[in-house]
């Protein structure tokens, strides 16, 4: 179960840090609010599994 938390947790954080990628202007993307908001669910998920441990 160890092992399932800590790959769910790369493959968010690999996602938030593609997305911008995956747009035609990467730097209008990554400034704006949309990725920040990305990145911050990103961090709670993570957050979560690690307190669930």
């Amino acid at each position: 179960m160890r092992s399932l938390k800590k790959c769910l947790s790369i493959a968010f954080i690999t996602v938030g840090l593609l997305l911008p990628v995956w747009g035609d202007n990467v730097q209008e993307q990554v400034k704006s609010t949309k990725f920040i908001d990305t990145l911050e669910l990103i961090v709670q998920a993570i957050k979560l599994f690690v307190e669930e441990e």
